[in-house]
């Protein structure tokens, strides 16, 4: 596994419930700039539509080096489709019905066969006394590593 993104922010503003990872469908030269590391996934949300999963707001710039006869008219923050078993959709749906979450991007990474897939999290918001305690608990983590090191 070969990590392009990660979105570090989501463990901070949300309790993850449930993983799940997914296949995307992309061109040839999506798949180059991610080679590159061009993506940003920080307002990519997965929804359902018409019994399908798909991705909005990903951002995937054109490949640099990319005939412009090959790719007219692209845009970089288009919807795309995302590959999921038919059983795994219908848990999915039901699950995100009952409890109002929905499905955001985690991390983009490439498999051992070179094929890009995605790892979505079902989430549900943090309350900001949530928020705090895990700000209080990483500083108090911080200076009990410095006391530690004072005396090493």
């Amino acid at each position: 596994m070969k990590l392009i993104s990660k979105n570090k922010r989501v463990y901070f503003d949300y309790e993850i419930t449930q993983t799940i990872e997914v296949w995307i469908i992309l061109r040839w030269y999506e798949v180059k700039s991610l080679r590159w590391w061009k993506v940003n996934i920080k307002d990519a949300v997965a929804l359902i539509n018409d019994w399908e999963l798909w991705l909005h707001n990903i951002d995937i710039p054109l490949y640099e080096k990319t005939n412009p006869h090959n790719a007219p008219g692209y845009i970089a923050k288009t919807k795309r489709k995302l590959l999921i078993w038919k059983n795994e959709l219908a848990k999915l749906s039901s699950k995100i019905d009952i409890t109002w979450s929905r499905l955001l991007v985690l991390e983009i990474y490439f498999t051992s066969r070179q094929k890009v897939k995605l790892s979505l999290w079902l989430w549900k918001r943090k309350k900001k006394v949530e928020k705090r305690s895990a700000i209080k608990e990483r500083e108090t983590k911080r200076q009990m590593q410095k006391e530690i090191r004072k005396y090493n």
